[in-house]
């Protein structure tokens, strides 16, 4: 009954939602299983989970230092989740990433989700999400 709902879950997220531009960015599951949350207002499941919140630190010289998003589950169920951070140059260069990480919202819940960028020369994050399988 999960995978059929998971299943379920990930035809629906692909509705209107923007995939993974980077093509072969190391991850084996089909570029539809990868949603690029970019900005708050980002929805999934028709509105179901939404980035409620997106916050990027800078350094002074304008690297990226961190971020933290906040997701909000507006699903009648809990969402089994995996996120991950991508770290950026300037010239849209993967420089760093972070592993997948299991994210769990609770029915009507909201939950926030930090990184912090390794790499000084860090000037854009891409966070992706996918249904944990």
């Amino acid at each position: 009954m999960r995978s059929l709902l998971l299943s379920a879950l990930a035809a629906i997220l692909t509705a209107g939602c923007s995939t993974s531009p980077d093509g072969d960015d190391r991850d084996p599951r089909p570029a539809e299983d990868r949603f690029d949350i970019t900005r708050p207002g980002t929805a999934f499941c028709d509105g179901a989970v939404v980035v409620t919140n997106m916050i990027a630190y800078r350094r002074d010289d304008g690297s990226l230092e961190g971020c933290e998003v906040e997701l909000e589950n507006r699903w009648a169920g809990a969402l089994a989740l995996e996120i991950r951070a991508l770290w950026k140059s300037g010239s849209d260069q993967v420089l760093t990433e972070t592993p997948w990480t299991p994210l769990d919202i609770p029915a009507g819940d909201r939950k926030v989700h930090g990184a912090d960028s390794p790499d000084p020369a860090t000037r854009h994050i891409k966070l992706e999400v996918r249904p944990r399988r």
